[in-house]
């Protein structure tokens, strides 16, 4: 039985990150094959009320305008590797987590996580170590722009992005 992951999730155009892009592709196939690059906004973990989140979603789209992601340096997880690779992403002006806070107020439970580009999931590839060791030293600097984000739906073999959520408002 597949087990599917809800998460609302800022999506990029492999053009716009190519390097994160081909990492993905180098080091883990599979889930590069399912899910573009991604950052995500909100994990499955941290809330249990889908329509509640939905309807805070739609809310927060209207408010927040788009806004930019930096990429930054490679984060190496535990065990050199073993526990995943990934690239740290900045966040400017603060909209990531300024999203984050609006969209997980309770009931919701915000975890503590930085945004992320993975490049190497444990669950989907077990290259971590050696990603790790090929990847010091590269460079991952770019900018990315935010102008939506989506509620996505991911199992094994597939992603369905199931509602878009575009940046109107004004706030950054």
């Amino acid at each position: 039985m597949a087990i599917t992951r809800v998460h609302l999730t800022i999506l990029f155009d492999e053009s716009e990150v190519p390097t994160v892009a081909s990492s993905r592709r180098r080091w883990d196939p599979a889930m590069a094959h399912v899910v573009p690059p991604h950052v995500t906004l909100v994990y499955p973990e941290e809330f249990d009320d889908e329509r509640l989140l939905v309807q805070r979603a739609t809310a927060a789209a209207a408010t927040f305008g788009s806004f930019s992601l930096t990429t930054s340096e490679l984060l190496i997880g535990d065990d050199r590797g073993a526990g995943g690779v990934f690239v740290s992403v900045l966040d400017p002006t603060g909209s990531w987590s300024a999203l984050r806070r609006v969209l997980l107020q309770p009931p919701f439970r915000a975890r503590d996580v930085a945004p992320h580009f993975t490049l190497v999931h444990p669950r989907t590839s077990r290259l971590g170590p050696e990603a790790a060791t090929a990847l010091l030293g590269t460079t991952f600097s770019g900018r990315a722009h935010v102008k939506e984000f989506c509620l996505t739906s991911t199992d094994a073999t597939s992603m369905t992005i199931r509602h878009r959520f575009r940046l109107t408002g004004d706030l950054e």
